[in-house]
């Protein structure tokens, strides 16, 4: 289960998306390099309710982090890339 005082990193996706399809290796091994003590991830698939009812998204896939001790809400909106995405939270964990 999440911790909610920890950042969360949030995977917005489609299925049907190609550029989701493209980038979910790259996800993949993004989770696998991410401290789940300090940061939850959370993905959320375009099917899913939640997605619906919010309707935040201009596109597949969308990355969000949310900083918890800031109470901040950031969009990725940088490279695709496992390195490019760490970079991004090391720098907004604080």
């Amino acid at each position: 289960m999440w911790n909610l005082k920890n950042n969360t990193i949030i995977f917005f996706y489609a299925d049907w998306c190609g550029h989701c399809k493209t980038f979910m290796p790259i996800w993949r091994e993004l989770k696998t390099k991410i401290n789940t003590e300090d940061c939850n991830i959370i993905e959320f698939e375009s099917q899913n309710l939640f997605i619906n009812k919010i309707k935040i998204l201009q596109g597949y896939p969308s990355i969000f982090y949310i900083n918890s001790n800031k109470n901040k809400t950031i969009e990725y909106t940088g490279d695709r890339t496992v390195e490019s995405i760490l970079n991004f939270l090391e720098k907004n964990k604080n």
